[in-house]
């Protein structure tokens, strides 16, 4: 039976995706994302409640298995886990092929509906593409069920969370999307594991048979929690070692791109992601939310962690064309080709940035795609194909969902931008700007407020520039050639950005 797409025609009289943010059975999500196999006849995505909440489930279970110095649960005289949190265990084979999965329900899955009332545990075993379940009562004793096992919900349940925990062994990318999503969680991560999920199975058939696993063996299986323990005692190099590039792997000239960071540490929750970008893995990532200064600060984090220089920064506008590339210039009175920094990236390796790509216009995000394919380039006007580098990286920033999401890699949260990150940023890039540091740091306030309302991409660089300048220009005339350009033809934004200036005292 395809229990994948029969899990679009079941719910319960609640339509609610329990604990799913307020999604709800068959929402319209495309917007957050669109699988590239996507098959629908309408090219959209949407959520089913039975994948939607066993995603939740499971994810709240994997969090507690990695949950540090946790509280010893409770068992009651029967045996049974009992906690307001989802506890349990899973299991695998060595082939990754079978999976035996131990869930406690706690009493509010219960009371809400997602399981039948006198389910306390369920056990999953499955081998293949048979899946075997068992649910049992507070007592532990094996629930006798005349109910059609396939057409369950609290069944559905079991199988998709048990299939979740054999496709973290199976497929890493997906782990490192789950264990994303547990330090972070996002509406379009949430989305896009979900959608995952279906695409992966859409098309397989399971047989589902209900029966007693209380004596099922497991010996030879691997149990996840323990792994997490030796994993803990003996840190992953994979994990927390720092890998970083050699400069000399670029060209000499980029050098002074590789951006200079105040002493700060990256986030744990990015350190996975900077090793999968040195390794190769990720060759693409897209910061989103927060606001410009956020995302800006995040990729140049990003960066300054792995020693890659960003070669380019291009602020992504309906106009943006092939010039982005190269252009010609005349030498000699002979037009001459002259590649940009950004298609010298793509032949020598380094990172390149797209700004705000969600107002890039579609043949150009269409060149992106190619160059992002396996052995991907781009042809630039000179007819020449321009291969991508191993070493070449490709950061974006969007500030609210994008629907080509699927383009990237990974999609992670901008790090907020403190104001004593901040501070030190500018005292290492301008020491003399200290006296008017809180001034200074006053106006990146505003202007962060009006990037955001008026879709200008003022930035920690644009700040760094303007302080820079007024070291001897002074601040309102160094702002004249720094901040206000940025307003491009708007003569009433370029008055507010003077105005925002003017009423600080220099």
């Amino acid at each position: 039976m395809n229990i994948l797409k029969l899990s679009y025609k079941i719910s319960r009289e609640n339509p609610d995706i329990y604990k799913g943010y307020g999604f709800r059975h068959l929402n319209d999500v495309t917007k957050y994302y669109l699988h590239p196999n996507n098959e629908s006849y309408s090219k959209t995505t949407s959520l089913c409640q039975p994948i939607g909440e066993s995603l939740v489930l499971f994810t709240n279970l994997l969090n507690n298995l990695k949950e540090e110095n946790k509280e010893p649960a409770k068992v009651n005289e029967f045996g049974i886990t009992v906690s307001d949190k989802v506890l349990g265990n899973f299991y695998i084979n060595s082939h990754k092929s079978n999976v035996f999965l131990e869930v406690f329900i706690p009493e509010d899955w219960k009371i809400s509906g997602v399981f039948d009332p006198r389910i306390s545990k369920i056990n999953v075993l499955v081998k293949g593409n048979h899946i075997y379940i068992s649910c049992f009562d507070k007592y532990n004793y094996f629930i006798e069920d005349s109910e059609n096992s396939t057409r369950s919900l609290s069944k559905l349940h079991a199988s998709f969370t048990a299939l979740l925990a054999r496709e973290i062994y199976q497929n890493r990318t997906f782990y490192m999307m789950i264990s994303e999503y547990i330090e972070q969680p996002t509406f379009d991560l949430f989305v896009r594991l979900h959608e995952d999920f279906y695409q992966k199975y859409k098309y397989d058939e399971f047989l589902i048979d209900y029966q007693n696993l209380s004596y099922f063996n497991y010996d030879g299986y691997v149990d996840f929690a323990e792994f997490l323990k030796q994993n803990k005692l003996q840190p992953s190099l994979r994990l927390m070692k720092r890998n970083r590039f050699d400069k000399s792997v670029f060209l000499k000239e980029f050098e002074q791109y590789i951006p200079k960071i105040a002493d700060v540490k990256i986030p744990d929750e990015l350190k996975n992601t900077c090793n999968a970008i040195h390794s190769g893995d990720f060759i693409s990532v897209l910061f989103n939310g927060g606001n410009e200064s956020s995302r800006s600060f995040s990729y140049n984090l990003v960066a300054n962690e792995l020693n890659i220089p960003v070669v380019s920064v291009i602020m992504c506008s309906s106009q943006l064309n092939d010039f982005v590339f190269g252009n010609y210039k005349v030498q000699s009175q002979i037009p001459v080709f002259s590649e940009s920094n950004f298609t010298k990236a793509i032949k020598h390796g380094g990172a390149v940035v797209l700004e705000n790509i969600n107002y890039a216009p579609p043949e150009f995000v269409s060149k992106i795609n190619l160059l992002l394919e396996q052995n991907g380039g781009i042809f630039l006007s000179t007819g020449e194909f321009v291969k991508r580098h191993q070493n070449f990286r490709l950061f974006a920033t969007i500030g609210t969902t994008y629907r080509n999401i699927n383009m990237f890699d990974a999609a992670v949260n901008a790090i907020p931008l403190t104001d004593e990150f901040a501070a030190k940023q500018l005292l290492l890039a301008v020491p003399e700007c200290e006296e008017n540091l809180s001034e200074i740091l006053s106006v990146k306030h505003k202007l962060d407020i009006l990037s955001e309302k008026a879709g200008i991409g003022f930035s920690m660089k644009h700040i760094e520039s303007w302080v820079k300048l007024a070291k001897y220009e002074g601040y309102v005339i160094s702002a004249e050639k720094t901040l206000v350009p940025m307003a491009g033809n708007n003569e009433d934004l370029k008055d507010l950005i003077k105005s925002i200036i003017f009423e600080h005292r220099w």
